[in-house]
């Protein structure tokens, strides 16, 4: 058995999205594959879950990021002598 193929604690809890109605378990969720270390940039709570349980499953870093939270100059990618 892999991390991610660990029972999680709490996997028959209920997850609502009130935005859409969507109504799942942390069992029936499909995890999200992420390679680590990785940011995951999501447009809402309720896209995040997939990485959340893959994180909750191996334990590998990661960060959350909303959408709309995130700068704009972040999200371009960097070209030679844009600096870090």
């Amino acid at each position: 058995m892999t991390a991610t193929d660990a029972p999680l604690v709490g996997s028959a809890n209920r997850i609502v999205d009130v935005r859409t109605g969507t109504i799942t378990t942390w069992a029936e969720l499909a995890a999200t594959p992420v390679p680590a270390p990785a940011a995951v940039v999501v447009d809402s709570s309720f896209a995040a879950l997939g990485a959340v349980k893959t994180h909750a499953q191996s334990g590998a870093e990661f960060l959350v990021v909303a959408a709309g939270r995130m700068e704009a100059n972040l999200g371009r990618p960097r070209t030679a002598g844009s600096g870090c």
